[in-house]
C-alpha cells in the first residue's frame, strides 16, 4: 500500500510540475507551496522506506497524502518529527534543526524541506540521497541566517543574485561566502562602536598588575596593530593570573577585513581576556564598552549591524542568556522572513511599531514566540480570559508557546501542538515564569497568530479556524462567543438523524469482520449533492484515528457492528451512532 501511495503522489507531483512549466530539475520556489509540500511528503516516504524498510512505518504515522487537507502540513511535520525520533532518538535532532514554527505557508514548507534534508544528511551522508529523491531549492538546505541574508539582499540590493549550484561543491558554503562579501560592503560605513580600545586595555593591565606597570615591550600606540600587539603581551604576562584564556574562542592576530571588523575582533578578545583574569562581567572602573553582541561571532555581529536600522531584536534578549547569540540569529531571521512572507516594503520600514497605552509607549513584537513546553494537565480554553473551556491537555503532551495575554496579571499563553492551538495557563506547564514573560503579546501579533484549532482526543468540541482574540471579556465578566469555526452542539454544529449518514466502502475484510470506509453526512437525506466528509469519529469518548486520508476524506478501518456510543462530526453537522453492516 505504501509503495502504491508513493507512486500515486509522485505521479501527481510530476503532473503538477509539468502543468506549471517546471521540471524536477528546477525545484519549487517560494510561491509553490503545494508542490513543495507534496515533494517533501514523497521524499519523506522514500527516506522512511530506505531506513525502516518498504512500507514499514511508526505506529503514529498519519498517512496523510492529500495536500488539499487543512492538516496536511501539520501531519507532514508530525511524521517528520516521528521519523527523526525513531532514527535518532526522542530528544536528538541534526544540527541546525529548525523545528516546527508558526509562519506563512511557504515558510512552514521551507522549514519542513530544510529539516528533511538535514535528517537525510544525518542518515545517508551529506548530499547522498535514495533513488527518485525529488529534493528542493538548494537554498532551503542552508542555515536560517544565510537564508535570511539571501532574502534580505534579494529585496534590497539589485546586484545580488543567488549563486549557481556547482557539482561537487557545497551550495551553502558558496552562499555563505557570497553573503559575507555583501554584508561587509553594506556595513562598512555603519560600524558599531567598539569603545576606547586603548583606554580599556591600559585599565585592564593596571587592574591585573598595578598602576603604571606594563609588560616589557608595551607600545601604548593607538593604532589597531599596536593595540593587538600589547594585548598579546598582556595575555602572556598574565598567564598565572586568574583563569586561562579559552584558545578556541580567541581570534588572535590573524584577523583581517574592514576597520570595524578588526576593531570588533580586538574588542572580542579584550572582553574575553578581562573575563578570564577578573571574572565574567567584572571590569575596571571607567570601562568604555558594554555590548552583549560582542560575545557572538563576527558573522552574527555583522548580521545584527546590517539590520540595525530596521530592528533591534537583540535588545529584547537577556544579555546573560546562555543561548544569546542563537536567539539573536533567530529573531533577526524571523524579522526578515516576516517581511518576505507578507511582501512588506523594506525601505523605511521598521521591525517594531509603537503603541500608546496606560504605561506609555512600548515596542510591538514582529514575530511569534517559539518556546518548547510540555503540558501538566492544563485546561485548554478558547479565550485568554479562561472562560470557554475546551478540554484538558494530557500530562506530557508537547507544544510550542507562541504568545501571551496582555491583560494585567494574566497567566494565559497561546500554544500549538498536535491537533490543537488554544489558550492555557503557563503554571500548569513546563514553561517557567521568565520564559512566559519573554513571549510577545498576542494582541500585537493578531494578524500573525494561527487560528484556534482543536480536534485532538481531549477536545470536547470540534474547532476549526476560530479567532484567537475574538472573544472579548466584558466589564461584567461575560465573554463574546463570536469565534469563527467553533463547532459544538447547540451552537453552529447542527445535529442530524442517522438517516443522513452515507457510508462509502473502500474495501471489505470479511475474514476479520472489518471494512475500510469513508463517511459522509448529507444535509438532505438521500440527496448526495452537498454531503460533507466526516472529519472526526469519536467512540466511547475516544477519537478514532483514520488509517489514511484519500482525496480529502479520512478513511477508517472499523468492525462490522453497531458503534454506539459514537459521534460523527463534519464541518457543519454531527450524528450520534454508527452502524457498519457486513456485505
Amino acid at each position: 500500500m505504501a509503495s502504491r501511495i508513493r507512486i500515486v503522489v509522485f505521479v501527481l507531483i510530476c503532473s503538477l510540475l509539468s502543468g506549471s512549466g517546471l521540471s524536477l530539475a528546477a525545484p519549487s520556489r517560494q510561491g509553490d507551496v503545494a508542490m513543495l509540500l507534496l515533494a517533501a511528503r514523497t521524499d519523506l516516504e522514500t527516506l522512511a522506506n530506505d531506513r525502516l524498510g518498504e512500507g514499514i512505518r511508526p505506529v503514529v504515522w498519519t498517512n496523510s497524502f492529500d495536500v488539499r487537507a487543512e492538516s496536511f502540513a501539520l501531519d507532514l511535520r508530525l511524521d517528520l518529527e516521528t521519523l527523526a525520533g525513531t532514527l535518532l532518538g526522542p530528544d536528538r535532532r541534526p544540527a541546525d534543526w529548525f523545528g516546527a514554527q508558526a509562519g506563512a505557508p511557504w515558510l512552514v514548507a521551507r522549514d519542513i524541506r530544510h529539516d528533511l534534508e538535514a535528517l537525510a544528511d544525518s542518515q545517508l551522508g551529506p548530499g547522498v540521497r535514495p533513488p527518485l529523491w525529488i529534493g528542493g531549492d538548494p537554498l532551503m538546505r542552508c542555515s536560517r541566517k544565510e537564508q535570511a541574508l539571501a532574502l534580505w539582499f534579494q529585496r534590497t540590493d539589485l546586484t545580488y543574485s543567488l549563486p549557481a549550484q556547482q557539482p561537487g561543491v557545497d551550495y551553502c558554503t558558496l552562499l555563505a561566502q557570497q553573503n559575507t562579501v555583501f554584508v561587509n560592503l553594506a556595513v562598512q560605513e555603519q560600524a558599531r562602536s567598539s569603545g576606547d580600545l586603548r583606554a580599556d586595555l591600559n585599565a585592564l593591565s593596571r587592574r591585573i598588575f598595578r598602576e603604571n606597570v606594563f609588560p616589557i615591550g608595551w607600545t601604548d600606540g593607538k593604532d589597531s596593530l599596536s593595540i593587538r600587539q600589547d594585548m598579546e603581551l598582556l595575555k602572556v604576562a598574565s598567564s598565572q593570573v586568574g583563569n586561562p584564556v579559552p584558545e578556541d574562542r580567541w581570534y588572535g592576530q590573524q584577523t583581517f577585513g574592514t576597520d570595524w571588523q578588526i576593531a570588533r575582533a580586538i574588542r572580542h578578545d579584550l572582553e574575553l581576556l578581562a573575563d578570564a583574569k577578573l571574572g565574567v562581567g567584572v571590569r575596571p572602573d571607567g570601562w568604555t564598552f558594554f555590548d552583549p553582541l560582542i560575545q557572538c561571532s563576527e558573522e552574527v555581529q555583522a548580521f545584527a549591524l546590517l539590520l540595525g536600522k530596521e530592528t533591534s531584536a537583540e535588545d529584547s534578549i537577556p544579555p546573560a542568556a546562555p543561548d544569546y547569540c542563537e536567539r539573536v540569529v533567530l529573531e533577526l531571521s524571523r524579522f526578515v522572513e516576516a517581511l518576505a512572507a507578507t511582501s512588506m516594503p523594506v525601505a523605511g520600514g521598521s521591525g517594531q511599531a509603537a503603541v500608546s497605552g496606560a504605561g506609555g509607549e512600548r515596542p510591538v513584537a514582529t514575530a511569534l514566540g517559539n518556546l518548547a513546553g510540555v503540558a501538566a494537565n492544563p485546561n485548554a480554553y478558547l479565550d485568554h480570559g479562561a472562560r470557554m473551556r475546551i478540554g484538558t491537555i494530557p500530562r506530557g503532551t508537547p507544544f510550542r508557546a507562541l504568545a501571551r495575554s496582555s491583560a494585567p496579571g494574566s497567566k494565559m499563553m497561546y500554544v500549538t501542538g498536535e491537533g490543537f492551538t488554544v489558550w492555557v495557563a503557563w503554571p500548569f506547564t513546563s514553561v517557567t515564569e521568565a520564559e512566559y514573560l519573554s513571549l510577545p503579546y498576542a494582541d500585537d501579533l493578531k494578524y500573525r497568530l494561527p487560528q484556534l484549532l482543536c480536534f485532538a482526543t481531549f477536545c470536547t468540541s470540534l474547532v476549526r479556524y476560530g479567532d484567537p482574540l475574538g472573544g472579548e471579556i466584558g466589564i461584567d465578566g461575560s465573554v463574546s462567543t463570536g469565534y469563527r469555526g467553533l463547532d459544538s452542539p447547540g451552537r453552529n454544529l447542527q445535529e442530524l438523524p442517522y438517516s443522513h449518514v452515507r457510508l462509502l466502502f473502500n474495501q471489505h475484510f470479511p475474514e476479520h469482520y472489518e471494512a475500510e470506509l469513508r463517511i459522509e453526512i448529507c444535509p438532505n437525506a438521500g440527496n448526495y449533492n452537498n454531503c460533507e466528509p466526516v472529519l472526526r469519529l469519536i467512540e466511547n469518548g475516544q477519537v478514532v484515528r483514520p488509517v489514511r486520508v484519500e482525496n480529502g476524506y479520512p478513511v477508517w478501518r472499523l468492525h462490522y457492528n453497531l458503534h454506539d456510543p459514537a459521534r460523527l462530526e463534519s464541518r457543519h453537522y454531527f450524528v450520534r451512532g454508527l452502524w457498519v453492516s457486513m456485505p
